[in-house]
């Protein structure tokens, strides 16, 4: 692993290039998000990216807009991909006016309570619910 055939002799990989088994076979380059030193078995994925497959092709860790993550982890194994403040449901959209969150995580946003408002997007606050204006005639 990490050589290959060139000119008769093996010779290690080099920088970018992995060879994961032993055989005739030539080295592959790592992707565009993965990086290996000479006489490599495999890529190392950069960060914000991991292997899952462990075939040395890297694929972002999070799909979502880095804008509107909270990522976190101790290895490329265990990323977790959240919602910041601000940002609820299945898409990190931002809570529309009206609504706040004031928590990681992917649930939905919160409505304001009754008779408050918040007219910003992408609250993280009750207390960016200001109350109504009174009605006039």
């Amino acid at each position: 692993t990490g050589l290959a055939e060139s000119g008769g002799a093996c010779a290690p990989c080099g920088n970018g290039t992995f060879k994961p088994a032993s055989g005739n076979a030539s080295c592959a380059p790592c992707g565009p998000f993965g990086f290996s030193g000479e006489g490599s078995a495999s890529c190392t994925c950069v960060a914000g990216y991991v292997d899952p497959d462990g075939d040395s092709f890297c694929e972002a860790a999070c799909t979502l807009p880095s804008s509107v993550l909270n990522i976190y982890g101790g290895g490329l194994e265990d990323w977790n991909c959240t919602c910041m403040e601000g940002y609820g449901g299945p898409g990190c959209a931002a809570c529309a006016a009206g609504t706040f969150k004031a928590a990681n995580g992917s649930a939905n946003c919160t409505a304001c309570p009754i008779n408050t408002f918040s007219a910003r997007e992408a609250s993280t606050s009750e207390s960016d619910c200001a109350g109504c204006p009174a009605f006039s005639a």
